[in-house]
């Protein structure tokens, strides 16, 4: 019994790891330790401390994974789910935000922001992915069946609730954007997200975004060294050939949901997201075309659409200070 192993590992895992709960109260209320799962800090003194930065990482153990969580500032009043993009990671998705917080590029390039951070960031290893390990041996790779994304919604929402955070707003980026449109309809999960924001997200898939990832299928001949090189590094082993395999699955996946699915992501979903929800799209995104972000601010009520002149599919990573300029605004209730 496979699930059976699965919960007896996490059982092992809490029994040898029990003393190192204890570093995570250092961190926040010791009733957030107080959950089902593993939580075990993992910081590294030797590079930062807490007189220089608040940025920690955690292991958790839910829903059969070993999930990889980096957080800073894990006290903080408002806590923010950051969702990663395809085959990425906490670090790869949101280094700038979880190195940086969510500040203006003034505060960023001048060190002047000293003052506490009103916001706190939770960002997790997508399961297979990075860090974040399956426990049943037959399935250590990542896979992609048909509601992949519901998955992720649930993991991350799991994740989340292990970490003692009941209530939280969500980022999510590109397929994690759609995994997070998820998680903010679902009736097991909507109730956890205070605000909501995505960017380089889709509800459907059409022909061209099929041909599009079909194009980029063989990670060897169409990628660049740097995006090959960085995504293989989060592989279970490292390799390229562990990445063009995901890669396969993944855009599997895509052709699946649009001839079996009618190309249907979370069309459904969107009139069920009653949080207040902002849309921001780089108007030079080649990946995500505009249609996909007007679709989605449409078919959510009250939501709010967001477009950056000059900013392209990464434009959290690119343009990290007016992304976050832009998100604290809404997250902190501010009209455009």
């Amino acid at each position: 019994n496979h699930d059976f192993d699965a919960a007896a590992r996490c059982q092992r895992a809490a029994a040898a790891n029990k003393i190192k709960i204890e570093m995570l109260r250092m961190f926040g209320n010791p009733s957030k330790t107080k959950a089902a799962a593993i939580v075990t800090s993992l910081i590294d003194q030797s590079k930062r401390t807490l007189a220089t930065t608040t940025r920690s990482s955690a292991s958790v153990c839910t829903r059969g994974v070993n999930f990889h969580v980096e957080l800073r500032n894990p006290t903080a009043s408002h806590m923010i789910l950051c969702m990663a993009g395809a085959l990425g990671t906490a670090q790869t998705d949101f280094g700038p935000q979880l190195d940086h917080g969510l500040k203006s590029s003034e505060d960023m390039n001048a060190e002047k922001n000293k003052k506490e951070e009103f916001f706190g960031i939770v960002a997790l290893d997508p399961r297979g992915l990075g860090k974040s390990k399956i426990l049943e041996a037959q399935l250590q790779q990542r896979t992609y069946p048909l509601d992949f994304y519901q998955r992720d919604a649930l993991d991350a929402h799991a994740v989340m609730h292990a970490l003692g955070y009941e209530k939280f707003s969500v980022l999510g980026w590109s397929d994690g954007g759609i995994a997070a449109l998820h998680l903010a309809s679902d009736l097991q999960t909507k109730k956890s997200v205070r605000r909501l924001v995505v960017w380089g997200a889709n509800a459907y898939i059409t022909q061209d975004d099929l041909d599009a990832w079909e194009a980029v299928r063989d990670v060897k001949t169409s990628w660049s060294t740097r995006m090959r090189d960085e995504r293989a590094a989060v592989m279970p082993n490292g390799t390229v050939e562990e990445l063009q395999q995901c890669n396969h699955q993944l855009t599997d996946a895509y052709r699946d949901i649009y001839f079996k699915n009618d190309g249907d992501l979370c069309l459904q979903q969107l009139q069920h997201i009653d949080c207040p929800s902002l849309v921001v799209h780089g108007d030079s995104d080649v990946i995500c075309h505009s249609h996909h972000a007007r679709y989605i601010a449409r078919h959510i009520e009250g939501s709010t659409l967001k477009i950056l002149k000059g900013a392209k599919h990464n434009l959290h990573l690119r343009h990290s200070g007016r992304f976050s300029e832009i998100v604290t605004d809404f997250l902190n209730g501010e009209k455009e």
